[in-house]
């Protein structure tokens, strides 16, 4: 299915609560989509068993009791492009803490992201945080960070910046998780996220 309709059943969707107040799931969206699929197959003479994936249905889990949890993201328009970036942290029952969001110039997709944790890891030791729980939804910054080679890689000193945040004495970890569904819902909807240029 193209990303354009799937693009224009999240808008439709969208739409119908900003517009007409009506109640919006991401279950319901997804659903739509699975449906047009189908519709669209049978419209234009695929009678062939569509290979429909399951949706995931993604959700903000709760950190342990005493630690911070900080999500991050980062992204351009085009590969490079205009690039921004931007995290928040949360407690364990999900109340805000804080948030940060950034233009960052022009920038690839990958640098983004990794200088967006790069600047939460380093906000979360600012202020004073002893223990940090890192979510991104990009599984290939988290094993960049974690265990990739660094040595010659064009982001290697972001890299590196990373790491070295994370190896310092506190309790930081960075697992891998789908966050960007959770980060959009609810950075915006919980205050206002102070803009700066780097």
């Amino acid at each position: 299915m193209p990303l354009g309709t799937i693009l224009w059943c999240i808008w439709k969707d969208r739409n119908k609560k900003v517009i007409s107040n009506l109640p919006f799931s991401i279950s319901d969206t997804a659903n739509n989509i699975i449906v047009l699929r189908q519709d669209l197959n049978t419209a234009f003479g695929h009678h062939h068993k569509a290979n429909i994936p399951v949706p995931r249905l993604v959700c903000w889990s709760k950190p342990p009791s005493g630690v911070i949890k900080l999500n991050t993201d980062g992204s351009c328009l085009g590969n490079t492009g205009p690039a921004g970036m931007g995290g928040l942290f949360r407690n364990n029952q999900g109340g805000w803490i804080m948030g940060y969001a950034c233009k960052m110039g022009h920038a690839y997709s990958l640098e983004a992201k990794l200088c967006s944790m790069r600047m939460g890891l380093w906000i979360a030791w600012d202020q004073g945080i002893t223990s940090l729980n890192v979510e991104s939804d990009c599984e290939v910054t988290v094993n960049l960070i974690l265990r990739g080679d660094h040595q010659f890689h064009r982001q290697g000193p972001i890299i590196m910046g990373c790491r070295e945040l994370i190896s310092r004495h506190w309790n930081c970890s960075v697992p891998i998780s789908y966050a960007k569904e959770i980060l959009v819902q609810t950075m915006w909807p919980t205050g206002v996220i102070p803009m700066m240029d780097l």
